[in-house]
Formats: structure tokens, sequence, C-alpha cells
């Protein structure tokens, strides 16, 4: 399935059904969950402050800011697209 056709926000409700029905909560193999929890403080290390700190079961912590190129106007623009099948 192309990614521009994927069903991108799910329910927290629909989430927990997925991850609550199997061992350790892991996420079937089709389905990655991405924390993309960040500050605008560039000092802060969002893996250590937020991700370390409480996270979704499996997810996977996504550093947005390394794929964006921020402006003084936008200083957290969307992903580059090209970089986020390489972060990933």
């Amino acid at each position: 399935m192309c990614a521009a056709r994927a069903l991108t926000v799910v329910s927290t409700n629909w989430l927990k059904g997925q991850l609550g029905s199997r061992p350790l909560k892991r996420a079937p193999r089709d389905l990655r969950v991405l924390d993309v929890s960040f500050s605008f403080d560039s000092q802060v290390d969002t893996y250590k402050e937020a991700y370390m700190s409480g996270h979704i079961p499996s997810s996977v912590h996504f550093d947005i800011l390394k794929c964006v190129t921020s402006t003084p106007e936008i200083p957290c623009n969307l992903p580059d697209s090209n970089c986020f099948p390489d972060y990933m």
C-alpha cells in the first residue's frame, strides 16, 4: 500500500486494541507507532526528556527536528519527504 493512501491517524481505542491483544504489547509487523514528542527549545533532548519518561509501548522515537529545515519564521516546518524514509 502506498503511504499516501494509508490511513495515518487512528483513534487511541483502535491502537489499544491492536497492542492489547499481543504479548508484551508489541505492534503487529505492519504497524509502526512513532513518538514525535518535541520541544521548540533546541537545548532539550526530547529522547531523554519526553520519550524515556513515558511513551506508547512498542513506539519508536522520531526526532522530527532532524528532518526539518528551520527558518526564523517557521522554527518547526514539516519534515522533508526524502528525510523521513532515510531516518526510518
